[in-house]
């Protein structure tokens, strides 16, 4: 025969007593109340008890939250209560729920249908529950069209065994305003889920001038998670978006918002699929993916007409591989990796972009390119190794440079090619060659880039060939219009500093020559000009063909021992120096006629009187002096009697 089934034992404390009354006290009822009850009652067998019950209530408060009518009904059949139906209606609207509990095991069931539209039916939600959506950062302030699902778990534990479906309009996720949102929910143990989601979120875009990207919405879908035991949480989404919209979510996590601004969007938001996550006791842990497709999109200042890259941040490093960029008809694509803890960035990348927008993406402080030296017209720039901007010391790469048009702060180079490279600070620049108004150059330079000094010493070599000498001055003076004319070649070895004047610390050596010139209209020589009608009367006009010399820089003062200027009527050797502001300080011997034949007959007559004059040049480029000086008596009475 079957045992008879005891009832169990439930014991009540006066503090479970005190909490039972608590929860009743939050229930009231202000209208009409029906309450039906039927049973079937065995005290000698538990399990033959029957009962059966509903209720009909109007006007119920229940946790703060109003509701035109409640209802339920149920019954109870060993060992199961079946809750057949619970319901709230408010403004015309019901929100449903069924339930089974089961008092021989203790696991228990419920069902939640929600269609009503309210900003405080949260409060319905356990306490638990609600400390989770807050510490999320979630504020949802209505839950309409929602199909939960608890259980089976012991009734105290309902809330660790949640599954459903939910959509919800005009929710809030730490400052990203969420217009419409509908997924599943998921709820194992300590493991919150929403599923399957799709939303549109708003842009913010009043904070466009602030942030300097658009801060347009878009529709997304995805995947957000929070694991209780481990203080994980996690975002999975796809769809178009702008990541700028996340940084006040993200405000926490410096690090986080630091690698989201590098990146702006100047129009449209970028077609995306991102993918983040972090233990919330631990920062440092955070990590984002992204796979992403833009248009005039901004990475750091250099703006792109388009961008196709996935990039990878985690543990203070943000890898950007593949990246592919356009900004018009210049390209960039390869690979790189920026240590945001090591300040270093290493990278391998084929290129037509100036170089310096690959300065402002990978070492935005050096400022060489763009300010001192420029690039224009096509330019490839093939590149590899890394760059250690904080300290420079682990510095280690090389680049094969070419470009149509390179300006620098002396002259506008064509076809420039050549070979970069460095070693810790050491920048060098090797087997240059280009061209340079209609010449020929080829060079060298180095430079040094310790961010610890603020110096910036270089050192360069230069070797000119036929070089348009007169293109070179309207390069340096623009405006200038004087008939000059001539060939330069020179080679020169000069070191000197970018961060001082040249003159105040350069020191080298070269060696110029100008031919086929037409020199005389140059302000170096105008005064010489003057001076030569008087030491040769009748000639008013002459020309200066030629100029050379070797030279000598130390510490900014440039001087020469063989220097020498020549024409057709008069040339003339010199000895001196150059400096700033002092000027010329030079003394110069001059002779009639050049070395033709008949010049030599001639020279044998004059060479014995111009060897008794010296002259002295002194004075700034822009208007030096020309002057004679030490003349002899004889010499003055001869010139006197041939003017005669």
């Amino acid at each position: 025969a079957r045992a008879a089934v005891r009832p169990p034992r439930v014991w009540l404390s006066a503090a479970k007593c005190r909490a039972l009354e608590d929860r009743l006290t939050r229930i009231t009822v202000a209208g009409a109340a029906t309450i039906e009850l039927s049973f079937s009652l065995d005290l000698g067998d538990y399990a033959k008890n029957t009962a059966t019950f509903s209720a009909n209530m109007d006007s119920v408060t229940i946790r703060d939250v109003d509701f035109s009518e409640v209802g339920l009904e149920g019954r109870f059949i060993y060992p199961v209560v079946d809750l057949g139906r619970g319901f709230a209606a408010m403004d015309g609207q019901q929100l449903e729920v069924r339930g089974q509990y089961d008092v021989a095991t203790g696991q228990a069931e419920v069902s939640l249908l929600n269609g009503i539209e309210s900003d405080r039916l949260l409060l319905l939600f356990p306490a638990s529950v609600q400390r989770v959506i807050a510490s999320l950062g979630l504020a949802v302030p209505q839950l309409p069209k929602l199909e939960v699902s608890a259980g089976p778990a012991p009734f105290n534990r309902l809330h660790e065994r949640i599954a459903g479906t939910f959509a919800v309009r005009d929710a809030v996720f730490r400052g990203l305003e969420i217009e419409s949102l509908h997924g599943g929910i998921r709820r194992t143990g300590g493991l919150l889920e929403f599923f399957d989601l799709e939303g549109r979120a708003r842009g913010q875009e009043w904070l466009a001038q602030e942030t300097g990207s658009a801060m347009r919405g878009g529709t997304a879908k995805g995947r957000v998670f929070w694991d209780a035991g481990t203080h994980w949480f996690g975002v999975e989404a796809e769809g178009s978006l702008d990541p700028n919209l996340l940084v006040h979510p993200l405000d926490m996590v410096d690090v986080a918002t630091n690698v989201i601004t590098r990146f702006r969007f100047l129009n449209q938001p970028p077609v995306c699929r991102i993918k983040l996550g972090a233990n919330m006791e631990n920062w440092r842990t955070f990590f984002i993916d992204v796979q992403a497709t833009a248009t005039d999109a901004v990475v750091h200042n250099a703006v792109f007409s388009s961008i196709n890259a996935s990039a990878h941040y985690t543990n203070g490093v943000l890898r950007l591989d593949p990246m592919a960029a356009l900004q018009g008809e210049a390209f960039l694509k390869g690979s790189a990796s920026i240590d945001f803890r090591a300040s270093a960035a290493s990278f391998d990348a084929l290129t037509s972009l100036p170089p310096e927008v690959l300065e402002d993406l990978i070492y935005p402080d050096l400022r060489f390119f763009g300010e001192k030296i420029s690039t224009s017209g096509d330019i490839r720039i093939e590149a590899r190794g890394s760059i250690d901007w904080d300290e420079m010391a682990t510095t280690d790469f090389t680049a094969e440079v070419s470009a149509a048009h390179l300006d620098t702060p002396v002259a506008g180079l064509d076809r420039f090619s050549a070979k970069v490279s460095a070693q810790g600070p050491n920048l060098r620049v090797d087997d240059a060659v280009f061209s340079l108004y209609g010449g020929r150059g080829t060079g060298r330079m180095g430079v040094e880039l310790d961010p610890a000094e603020r110096d910036f010493p270089y050192d360069i070599q230069v070797d000119l060939d036929d070089v348009d000498f007169q293109q070179c001055l309207r390069y340096l003076n623009p405006s200038n219009e004087l008939a000059v004319a001539g060939k330069l070649t020179a080679d020169f070895d000069i070191a000197a500093d970018f961060s001082r004047g040249f003159f105040d610390c350069a020191n080298g050596s070269g060696t110029l020559s100008i031919h086929h010139g037409q020199l005389a209209d140059l302000p170096l020589f105008q005064g010489f000009s003057r001076l030569a009608r008087k030491m040769i009367p009748g000639f008013n006009v002459f020309s200066i063909t030629s100029l050379a010399g070797t030279f000598t820089v130390e510490n900014g003062v440039i001087r020469s021992d063989d220097a020498s200027f020549g024409g057709d009527i008069v040339s003339a050797a010199g000895r001196g120096s150059y400096s700033q502001p002092a000027g010329f300080d030079a003394y110069l011997q001059a002779r009639a006629f050049s070395d033709n034949r008949l010049s030599r007959v001639v020279r044998v007559l004059t060479d014995p009187i111009f060897k008794f004059f010296e002259i002295k040049l002194d004075g700034p480029l822009s208007n030096p002096a020309w002057r004679l000086e030490k003349v002899p008596e004889g010499v003055a009475d001869f010139f006197r009697v041939n003017k005669e």
